[in-house]
C-alpha cells in the first residue's frame, strides 16, 4: 500500500485560481519576485522527466483571446532578480528563452510592455513529500515493512495578463518531481513549452 504525503506546502501564488465561475477575474499583482522555486532552483536542480509534467489550466471563459497578437514581459519578470530567493540568472533566462521561442512559433510578436496585447508572467513553488509504501508480510500478515522515500515536487507557473486591462486572464501550471538533471536548458524548455501548448484556450 502506497501512500503521498505533503508536509510543506508551496507558496500560495501556484496555488490560486481564477474566479471564472464567481464574477470577474482577479486584478493580477504583478509577481515582484520568485519565491522558493523549483527547490532554489539550484543550478543542477530542475524539472527532472518532462515527458511526465502534469499540466492544469484556468482561464476566463468569457475572454476573446483570439484578438491576441503581441506579447510582452511584464516588467518584474522580464529582469533577472537578484537575492536569496531569485533563481539562477540562467534559469531565468531559460525560461524566458523557451517562452519566447513557444509564442513566436505560435504566431504572436513581441513588442515593448506599453504595447503588447498581453504581458507574460512566471513565478512558482516547491513541495517536500514523503512516499511511503506499506508491504505486509509474514503468516497473516502480522509483519509489515515500512519504507519512506522523500522527494521534492516542483511547480512552474506562466500567466498572461492582458494588457489593456492589467488583469490575469489565463494560467497554465506544470508539476514535476524535481530532480538532478544533465540537460537543464531542455528540461526547462519541454516544461514550459508542455504549459504554453494549452495557450490559447480552445
Amino acid at each position: 500500500m502506497r501512500h503521498r504525503l505533503d508536509f510543506e506546502t508551496s507558496p500560495s501564488a501556484a496555488a490560486t485560481h481564477l474566479r471564472t465561475n464567481a464574477g470577474p477575474v482577479p486584478r493580477c499583482a504583478a509577481p515582484r519576485r520568485v519565491i522558493a522555486f523549483l527547490a532554489l532552483l539550484a543550478p543542477t536542480l530542475l524539472l527532472a522527466g518532462c515527458a511526465s509534467v502534469r499540466v492544469s489550466t484556468d482561464y476566463d471563459r468569457t475572454f476573446d483571446f483570439t484578438a491576441y497578437r503581441t506579447f510582452s514581459w511584464d516588467p518584474a519578470s522580464a529582469k533577472d532578480r537578484s537575492g536569496p530567493d531569485a533563481p539562477p540568472t540562467l534559469v531565468q533566462r531559460r525560461i524566458r528563452g523557451a517562452a519566447d521561442d513557444e509564442l513566436l512559433a505560435k504566431g504572436y510578436v513581441r513588442t515593448n510592455p506599453a504595447a503588447a496585447d498581453f504581458l507574460l508572467a512566471y513565478h512558482g513553488g516547491v513541495r517536500h513529500k514523503v512516499d511511503v509504501t506499506r508491504t505486509r508480510y509474514g503468516r497473516h500478515g502480522r509483519w509489515t515493512a515500512v519504507r519512506v522515500d522523500p522527494y521534492q515536487e516542483g511547480t512552474l507557473v506562466l500567466d498572461i495578463i492582458d494588457g489593456p486591462t492589467h488583469e490575469l486572464v489565463w494560467r497554465g501550471v506544470g508539476i514535476a518531481v524535481v530532480g538532478k538533471s544533465r540537460t537543464p536548458d531542455a528540461d526547462i524548455r519541454k516544461a514550459v513549452t508542455a504549459i504554453l501548448e494549452k495557450f490559447p484556450p480552445t
